[in-house]
């Protein structure tokens, strides 16, 4: 599976695609995860975000000079305060609609190897953007590739797997 999905990391490279790529592992933090898709989908440099965080923790009012680094930190400081699984899926469900837009939005691939060990709010934010791309009616470009180790899957996967073999049929250029 991980040679495979390493080719399909050169098809999509050949494309020109942006690549958010994530190993899951048994201690991945969901806020870690979606923390780093922000970031990524704001295109925020490093010293962006320490500059953030800088002003946050001297309680400074100074606007970043990237507007962007600025809105993309400012959604994680919003996420940062949701501390159960419960709440980091309420934050995805009240927030996260202008990221699932960002990421449609240009050719960006989010590949996920070993997702049987997301949790929850992992498992949810994929079934929330694929439902979200399935009902778009704007073109969409991006890609999910998703690996499963079914030796070691969840519950929580399971049921992420399951939904997403039943969207299968919905869209054409989808396979599992």
């Amino acid at each position: 599976k991980t040679r495979l999905l390493q080719e399909s990391l050169e098809i999509l490279l050949k494309n020109k695609y942006r690549i958010i790529s994530f190993i899951g592992s048994e201690k991945d933090s969901a806020f870690s995860v979606l923390k780093e898709i922000v970031y990524f989908l704001y295109e925020v440099p490093r010293d962006e975000i320490l500059t953030e965080m800088q002003n946050d923790s001297t309680l400074t009012e100074a606007i970043s000079e990237n507007q962007a680094a600025h809105q993309a930190y400012q959604l994680v400081k919003k996420m940062r305060k949701a501390f159960t699984e419960q709440n980091i899926i309420d934050f995805i469900d009240n927030f996260f609609d202008i990221i699932f837009e960002k990421l449609s939005s240009g050719k960006i691939a989010l590949v996920t190897d070993n997702v049987q060990y997301f949790g929850k709010p992992l498992s949810y934010f994929i079934k929330k953007y694929l439902m979200y791309s399935k009902n778009q009616i704007c073109k969409n470009t991006s890609a999910v590739f998703l690996s499963f180790n079914m030796d070691y899957i969840t519950e929580d996967s399971k049921e992420l797997l399951e939904f997403v073999q039943e969207l299968e049929p919905d869209f054409y250029h989808f396979k599992s």
